[in-house]
């Protein structure tokens, strides 16, 4: 059986200035990255662990209402998730405003990882053009969906769910 690697390349994406353009050290390990394994974990100055903390407590709040139409219960599967469209989502019940501006303030970092991602790979494939990419996904017809799963462990070699 042929060994597979699990250990995807870690890229800091750091970017020469505030305009969002990737070092061309970025742009070599996206792009070695991408080609040798199709894989990365990316690590970005905008997704600093406070904001990544404040994100999954206000991610996890939202999951917590029972009242709010926008959380479902998946009936096949053990799972609670809510769909949000966009950076100005919009949850039908009262809830602290700190909440979805921290999960905005996320929201806004991903998209500017995003773009600087999309930077790297147009700069690695020798395109004139280092925004073409990024240009593409300017609308911003994007989705955050919210999971949250039950918590599991392994008891005798078999997945057991714990309620």
């Amino acid at each position: 059986m042929p060994s597979v690697n699990t250990n995807f390349p870690l890229v800091h994406l750091e970017t020469s200035s505030h305009d969002g353009i990737p070092t061309v050290d970025v742009v070599q390990k996206v792009t070695n990255a991408l080609r040798d394994s199709g894989f990365l974990i990316v690590k970005s100055p905008e997704l600093p662990i406070n904001l990544q903390k404040r994100a999954i407590y206000a991610a996890s709040h939202i999951l917590n209402m029972d009242s709010s139409s926008a959380v479902i219960t998946h009936p096949s599967d053990p799972k609670v998730y809510a769909m949000l469209h966009g950076i100005d989502f919009d949850i039908d019940v009262t809830i602290d405003p700190t909440i979805i501006q921290d999960l905005q303030e996320w929201y806004g970092a991903v998209r500017s990882t995003k773009d600087v991602l999309l930077r790297c790979i147009a700069i690695g494939l020798g395109m004139d053009d280092a925004d073409f990419f990024a240009n593409l996904h300017s609308e911003h017809n994007d989705s955050l969906r919210l999971l949250r799963y039950h918590r599991c462990w392994k008891k005798w070699g078999l997945l057991q769910l714990q309620m």
